[in-house]
């Protein structure tokens, strides 16, 4: 893949090229589909999450096939995005999502709260990326140049710390 240097997951306090890692899975197959895509956010306030909503829709993939959907995300779904996420869940039962997010986007304000419970209530899966998620996508999606993954100082510290934030979102 062409892009797969734009796949920037470090946790840094505000990034610089904001970027979603997203695949695309089959449920009942034993093979992963190759579906998987690169989404930037695109200037103005069309995130990546609905980059890939609109690809999902224009693919127009089989109503018959359940898909378990991954995503990789530098931050985790806004407020309006959870929404229209929760809106495309309703409407495509055949969809399970996974969403691993490097960082949680204020998740200290009540509407981005309420939109990672929406998601959760919906069956969605949401965790924080731990070293193991960091190292699989630097080993599959980063151009990396065949060097090692080296994470980075306090990253078990801030996994610890994250998770335990948005378990308390997720346990309202």
């Amino acid at each position: 893949m062409e892009d797969k240097d734009y796949c920037s997951l470090v946790p840094l306090p505000t990034p610089t090229r904001p970027v979603a890692c997203l695949l695309c899975q089959p449920r009942a197959s034993p093979f992963l589909l190759h579906l998987s895509q690169f989404y930037k956010n695109e200037y103005g306030s069309y995130h990546a999450e609905l980059c890939f909503l609109s690809w999902f829709h224009d693919t127009k993939l089989s109503s018959d096939e359940y898909y378990h959907v991954t995503w990789f995300l530098s931050w985790s779904p806004c407020a309006a995005c959870a929404e229209k996420i929760a809106n495309f869940l309703r409407t495509h039962l055949n969809v399970k999502l996974s969403i691993f997010t490097s960082r949680l986007y204020y998740y200290w304000h009540p509407a981005f709260r309420q939109g990672l419970q929406k998601l959760h209530d919906l069956g969605t899966r949401m965790e924080i990326m731990s070293y193991r998620e960091f190292n699989s996508c630097w080993e599959n999606f980063v151009f990396n140049r065949q060097m090692r993954f080296r994470c980075w100082r306090r990253v078990h510290k801030n996994y610890r710390f994250l998770s335990r934030q948005l378990n308390k979102i997720l346990s309202h």
